[in-house]
């Protein structure tokens, strides 16, 4: 009877230490992942395309490179809310948001769109030249089906203004100044070229006018029949240039 009553009381005693123990540990925090593929609208996987995770504040919590498949994944993330980014150069970014991690794995998947619409020039500055050109490039698989530019300038003209550009193809746009339109100094346009692949390009169109000259006169009579008259040609430009241009 002894036995049985320290063996009961043994018993009761390990069962007592084990719980006491387990509840002085820390509660694990519950973690969560996020995993996914990039890929074209093609299907095929885009490597090293940067993905970014911010949290609820919109401060970046983590970055990662996506691998050889096109993945990446994030992990021991606390439960919550979160934005996620996808950037390529040459393609168009794409955001998720918001994101929520509420079990263990998360799956978010991104499709990014080709950039198409790309042009030889950001900027086109024109010294004594009267014509110029630039190309505007499709590098898509994809035609684009119209681009257009909006010309209101009477100082220069477009040998096109809107044309369709098949995939993988280019079009060339030749411009003419008309200089006797020009204003003197720098006479500066921007050309916006939109499409049907929703996207624009921009590209800064600068020439120089020709500068007026001065002309500043001086009479002088000192009585008689005669007088002297003088003056000076100045043309502001870089160096000035003064001339004595005459004298009567």
């Amino acid at each position: 009877m002894k036995r049985i009553v320290f063996a009961i009381i043994v018993i009761a005693t390990a069962v007592m230490c084990w719980y006491g123990c387990k509840k002085d540990e820390p509660e694990q925090e519950p973690k969560g992942s996020v995993f996914g593929t990039v890929l074209d609208k093609w299907k095929d996987t885009l490597i090293n395309a940067k993905i970014t995770l911010l949290n609820q504040a919109n401060v970046v919590e983590d970055v990662r490179k996506t691998g050889s498949s096109g993945d990446y994944e994030f992990r021991d993330l606390k439960l919550g809310s979160y934005t996620l980014i996808a950037e390529l150069s040459g393609y168009h970014s794409d955001t998720i948001s918001p994101l929520a991690v509420k079990k263990m794995n998360v799956c978010a998947d991104f499709t990014l769109r080709k950039t198409a619409l790309r042009l030889s020039n950001d900027t086109i500055k024109l010294g004594t030249n009267d014509n110029a050109e630039f190309t505007i490039y499709n590098e898509s698989r994809d035609d684009i089906a119209w681009w257009t530019i909006d010309e209101n300038i009477n100082w220069f003209s477009l040998n096109k203004t809107s044309n369709k550009i098949p995939a993988n193809n280019i079009d060339k746009i030749q411009i003419t100044i008309y200089r006797t339109q020009l204003k003197p100094g720098t006479n500066e346009v921007k050309l916006v070229i939109n499409s049907s692949s929703h996207e624009y390009a921009e590209l800064i169109l600068s020439v120089v006018g020709e500068e007026v000259p001065v002309l500043n006169t001086k009479v002088s009579y000192s009585g008689g029949s005669t007088a002297t008259f003088n003056g000076t040609i100045t043309v502001k430009g870089s160096p000035e240039y003064k001339e004595r241009g005459f004298v009567y």
